[in-house]
C-alpha cells in the first residue's frame, strides 16, 4: 500500500478532503482499493485504511504492571516445581 507521504491522521484527512472523485478514484486504487461510487463512504474506507497502515509503523503501547509482592509462603510453593 502506498499511502501519502505522512504519518498524521490529520493531514491525511485534509488531503482526501481536497481531492475531487476522480483523484480519490485514482488515488483508492494506487493504495490498492476498489473505488465506490458514494464519495463518503469512499474516503470513510481509505481513512480507516490509513490508520491500520499507520498502526503498523507504531509501537505498542506497553502495559506496565506493578510487581505485587509475594509471601514467603508463595514463593516455596512456586519454587517446588523447579
Amino acid at each position: 500500500m502506498e499511502f501519502h507521504s505522512h504519518l498524521s491522521f490529520e493531514e491525511y484527512q485534509t488531503y482526501l478532503r481536497s481531492l475531487n472523485k476522480s483523484d480519490i478514484h485514482a488515488h483508492a486504487m494506487k493504495v490498492g482499493m476498489l473505488p465506490t461510487d458514494n464519495h463518503e463512504i469512499l474516503i470513510a474506507r481509505l481513512e480507516r485504511e490509513f490508520k491500520r497502515h499507520v498502526a503498523a509503523y507504531q509501537a505498542p503501547a506497553e502495559n506496565k504492571q506493578k510487581s505485587k509482592k509475594i509471601s514467603k509462603d508463595v514463593q516455596k510453593i512456586l519454587s517446588e516445581g523447579r
